[in-house]
């Protein structure tokens, strides 16, 4: 359900599932990678990032090949950049 909300634009229902899911499963890793996921779609990559850093702790990401993942890695690598 949360998952085909984020599908039909309805990004903020899908995070509100997602964050239910959360709540009661803190490691359910489905739910850290939709979240990951859907911040991404609404431009929100440092929130996104946060889930996609907690994946990577759990051992469960491989951002290579992941088009969100790569659009947040290139936008931290960028604020890193500009604050040098």
């Amino acid at each position: 359900m949360g998952a085909l909300a984020g599908y039909d634009g309805d990004n903020d229902k899908a995070i509100e599932f997602f964050q239910k899911i959360l709540d009661i499963d803190p490691d359910n890793a489905d739910a850290i990678s939709n979240m990951a996921h859907v911040y991404a779609q609404k431009g929100d990559k440092e929130t996104s990032r946060k889930y996609i850093d907690k994946l990577k702790k759990m051992g469960l990401y491989d951002d290579s090949g992941n088009a969100d993942a790569d659009e947040v890695k290139n936008e931290s690598d960028s604020s890193e950049k500009s604050a040098e």
